[in-house]
Parts: C-alpha cells; structure tokens; sequence
C-alpha cells in the first residue's frame, strides 16, 4: 500500500484537493513529467474523494492500494499494446 502526506487545499461537495510534495519514489519514475504539478515541480495537487470530511488546511494521509496502482499502470502501457496486437491479427485474417 503506497501512502502520501499532504495538506487539502481546497474542498467541493465530496471531494477535496490535496497539495502533496513528491515523494523520493517519483524521482526515479519514468512517468514524473506527466504527474499534475503545481507551483515548483516539487508538488502536487491531487483530487481525491473526502470520506473523513477534511477542511481546507487540514493535514491527511492519502492511501493507494497497490492493486489498484497495479490496473492503472496495466491499463496506460498493456492493454494498448494487446489491442494493437489483436487489431494486426484481425486485420491479417481479414
């Protein structure tokens, strides 16, 4: 389970935007340039749903299972590729 420290920013109805800074993991992460960064690129402005009802200036923890890190990296680099091989395959039949 992957954590983050952050401070919410702001909150809207559900949900809330955590200021979180980046963390020594992203520095060796080949995706880092694509994360949303705010300010200097040494933080981040995350969404995420408020279940705890935070208020602006409030510190939290931010959890990620690491499942559901796992689906998302599956579905941005894997599943494209698989699709392109299924499309060359069908296209070969046909």
């Amino acid at each position: 389970m992957a954590t983050e420290e952050g401070i919410v920013t702001q909150t809207m109805g559900g949900m809330a935007w955590v200021k979180t800074t980046r963390s020594s993991a992203c520095k060796h992460c080949s995706a880092k340039d694509s994360c949303t960064t705010h300010g200097s690129g040494d933080s981040m402005l995350i969404k995420v749903e408020n279940r705890v009802a935070a208020k602006t200036g409030d510190r939290v923890v931010l959890t990620l299972k690491t499942a559901s890190l796992l689906k998302a990296a599956f579905l941005i680099y894997i599943f494209p590729i698989l699709c392109m091989l299924i499309g060359a395959l069908a296209g070969s039949h046909f």
